[in-house]
């Protein structure tokens, strides 16, 4: 690989980075200061709700009605632990395929904004956004939450096109052995 691959790859990530954690950072205050406790505001025939929620939990509020305590000890110490070693990862992973390392980079940014959220808001995580058709909908969102959704994203389309092609290299490995093994064989079997 060239080596100029690093620092354009670190630079982008870093940006990558940045750009979640202002974006992030920016819709939550807006909506902390604006939308109203307790009322949705709904859009385009209620498909996209803004909605204030303080989750104290993980995805899907799992763990909010932990002890303090540990609430502390697994969202805000866990994951910045684990926000740490993610980025060691990608330091130390740097030549990993691109789409595999640029999904990893989502997830970091958008954990770091979580992150952040839970340092500065007495441990909660600000959430806003709501979409969904009638009964079905999503739980309530954030721009971070976005960003690591996109990551997964790409982490589970980087596997599925690396299957793809282990399964062709499979493929022309048993062509290639083929013609040579017919004809190893006799002609005549009799």
């Amino acid at each position: 690989m060239p080596k100029k691959l690093f620092p354009n790859r670190m630079f982008l990530s870093i940006f990558i980075i940045v750009v979640c954690l202002v974006f992030d950072q920016a819709t939550k205050t807006i909506a902390h200061e604006n939308l109203p406790r307790f009322h949705k505001i709904s859009f385009i025939n209620d498909t996209i709700r803004l909605q204030y929620a303080e989750n104290a939990g993980a995805a899907f509020s799992i763990g909010a009605n932990l002890p303090e305590a540990w609430r502390w000890a697994i969202f805000g110490l866990g994951q910045g632990i684990f926000l740490l070693l993610l980025a060691y990862y990608l330091i130390k992973n740097r030549h990993q395929m691109a789409v595999q390392f640029y999904g990893f980079v989502f997830i970091l940014g958008g954990g770091l904004g979580n992150f952040l959220d839970r340092l500065y808001r007495d441990g909660v995580v600000v959430d806003f956004l709501n979409v969904g058709f009638g009964t079905i909908r999503t739980a309530i969102f954030n721009v971070a939450d976005m960003a690591i959704t996109l990551g997964l994203a790409l982490l589970i389309w980087s596997m599925i096109q690396q299957s793809r092609e282990e399964k062709k290299e499979d493929l022309d490995a048993i062509d290639d052995e083929l013609p040579a093994k017919l004809q190893s064989e006799d002609p005549n079997p009799l």
